[in-house]
């Protein structure tokens, strides 16, 4: 009895499972699996929960009903609780008979959401081909996201990566996952993925080291399959090792066929042969940008070695714009700071900061460049050469450099670094030009509206809109009027931008000296105005006449005089006063100032002093 239940305890030990905090961890042995039941919903869209290692293990033998589904983890978990080691080789120094081996899953078509959640220790020996934590993902639908991968070890013959080995349709996506371990394999060994057909690869990084026997090797993505539509890798970063003993090796993928590849960087050392660069090995896209690319790692290769790619070619113009390597790069032959071969492509806005040796064709931007058919250029390029970099190389290994071909520069520019940030302080900016080199100001601005102009970094490129404030008025003085008896003098001033005028500097009006008896005074109306005051006599109000015609009403200032009798003696005929001192403005006069003299007779003769 004692023996039976001693039996019992090891088979428990050996098939249980331990949680703590969430955490799932199994050991060696994992029971057969646990299909997951519940069903959460998120943006509409139904995932089953994992919630433990034996419902993530169901996985690995589902039938095609549940590869078709959607999975998210609920919950951390631990496969394998150790650590991995490794030799120099990348051969695996851990005792595997104390391992839990997965089995990729296979033909994966569904929506499998890590949930910010991590999988630890998994561990992939395969001696066939299709190895990860997902054999194959099979449906344009399938989509592996915001998942890591922590202390893994996965091993196959060819597509082999971290994540997914191979996405076998098109459309296939992963996006926002990090794998950190180790892979290892024969060709197509990626760290987040191996193989590729037509697929999108976002957001993702590898912190593994990677080894391969034969070529096709990346940071990101071991290669396309070449028979169908390759893989657009966007923002993706590697600081792994990369060593490879064949062709086409590259710190993001080993080459880009008919893909993007953009925005992403390199930080570990990338060990090939032939075809080897920090970014990719080779760049045979055709009508596809490959730009904002950054290697911070060491270069070390055979032939078509370069610090961004070992080769630019294609007969539709390949294409490497706005990239940078500050790292050191060696090779034999074709070897170059920022490619080591460019055949019918077009290199814009590149830069070389670190030091590049070889034995032929070597250059400190490109080691040879040719142009076949009159297709491809290089402008816009730069590296560094001083005393202690690139100190006897030009910028091309076959040619003299040209201006704003190839320039060299004696200090370092950092601005690269930041060559999707323009609000770096690093950048030299200066206004865009147009097609004829002249400045370009989007909209120009005026004496009471703001501009925006674009400007560029004179070394890397990266563009900014700055506003330009509206121009202050260019006043200057065009004219003065001076004042008179009764108008105030001042000066005009107009604009010499916008023609716009203004009136200033004022002057007080002179005024009429003080009369001891009232003599001939003249009087002034100014049409449309409503209240108009002239020397001795002051027009009350202005109407209209039964005829239409405009009239002022006036009457002679001063307390003493009761009464007067008015009469024009002279001026302008479109004026007239009635005795009573009605002036009358003649029907269809235009407005303006007009003044006649009237002569006001009073009946007093007591003297009074008259208002100004």
């Amino acid at each position: 009895m004692k023996k039976i239940f001693s039996c019992l305890l090891s088979l428990l030990i050996c098939f249980g499972t331990l949680s703590t905090n969430g955490i799932q961890t199994v050991c060696a042995t994992v029971p057969s699996g646990t299909a997951p039941t519940t069903i959460v919903s998120i943006d509409n869209v139904n995932y089953y929960q994992i919630n433990t290692a034996e419902e993530l293990k169901f996985l690995q033998n589902a039938d095609s009903t549940y590869l078709d589904r959607n999975y998210i983890l609920n919950a951390d978990i631990v496969l394998n609780d150790v650590e991995f080691s490794v030799d120099a080789n990348g051969n695996l120094l851990n005792d595997t008979a104390n391992l839990f081996k997965w089995s990729p899953i296979t033909g994966f078509k569904g929506i499998f959401d890590g949930n910010g959640h991590t999988i630890k220790g998994l561990y992939v020996n395969k001696s066939s081909s299709a190895a990860g934590l997902f054999a194959s993902i099979s449906d344009k639908k399938s989509v592996i996201k915001n998942l890591t991968l922590s202390n893994c070890y996965v091993k196959g013959l060819t597509k082999v990566g971290g994540v997914v080995g191979t996405i076998d349709s098109q459309d296939g996506k992963i996006t926002k996952c990090k794998y950190y371990g180790y892979v290892f394999g024969e060709s197509y060994v990626g760290g987040i993925l191996g193989e590729g057909n037509d697929g999108e690869v976002t957001y993702c990084e590898n912190h593994a080291d990677i080894w391969s026997t034969n070529g096709y090797t990346g940071g990101i993505v071991g290669g396309p399959d070449y028979g169908d539509w390759a893989v657009d890798i966007d923002h993706c970063s590697n600081t792994g090792d990369i060593s490879a003993q064949g062709n086409y090796v590259g710190g993001i993928t080993s080459i880009v066929v008919l893909s993007d590849c953009n925005s992403c960087k390199n930080e570990g050392k990338i060990t090939g042969n032939n075809y080897v660069g920090g970014i990719m090995g080779a760049n045979h896209s055709w009508c596809y940008d490959i730009e904002y690319n950054l290697n911070l790692g060491s270069i070390v290769g055979k032939n078509y070695v370069g610090g961004i790619c070992g080769e630019v070619t294609n007969t539709n113009h390949a294409k490497l714009y706005n990239s940078a390597n500050y790292a050191t790069v060696s090779g034999t032959s074709y070897v170059g700071g920022i490619a080591g071969y460019a055949n019918i492509a077009y290199v814009l806005r590149c830069y070389n900061d670190g030091n590049v040796t070889g034995t032929n064709s070597v250059g400190a931007a490109i080691g040879k460049s040719e142009s076949i058919w009159g297709k491809g250029s290089v402008a816009k390029c730069f590296y560094l050469k001083n005393s202690d970099v690139n100190t006897n190389l030009n910028g091309f290994g076959n040619a003299e450099d040209a201006n704003n071909v190839v320039n060299s520069v004696s200090t370092s520019l950092q601005c690269f670094k930041y060559m999707q940030d323009n609000t770096s302080t690093l950048h030299v900016w200066e206004r865009e030009k147009d097609e004829g080199g002249n400045d370009y100001i989007y909209y120009a601005p005026t004496c009471y509206s703001d501009g925006e102009e674009y400007q560029v970094c004179k070394y890397c490129g990266v563009e900014r809109h700055v506003d330009l404030p509206a121009l202050a008025h260019d006043y200057q003085a065009t004219s003065t009027v001076a004042p008179t008896a009764y108008d105030q003098g001042y000066t005009v001033y107009t604009c010499s931008r916008c023609g716009w005028t203004k009136y200033d500097n004022y002057v007080p009006a002179l005024g009429v000296p003080a009369a001891s008896t009232p003599a001939a005074t003249t009087t002034t109306t100014t049409v449309s105005t409503p209240t108009v005051s002239t020397g001795t006599v002051v027009a009350k109000s202005v109407k209209y006449s039964k005829k239409k015609k405009k009239t002022v009403t006036c009457k002679l200032s001063g307390s003493t005089y009761k009464k007067a009798t008015y009469k024009k003696t002279s001026g302008s005929g479109k004026l007239s006063i009635s005795s009573k001192g009605v002036v009358t403005v003649k029907k269809g006069t235009k407005r303006g100032v007009y003044t006649i003299k009237v002569k006001a007779t009073v009946k007093k003769t007591k003297k009074t002093k008259a208002k100004s």
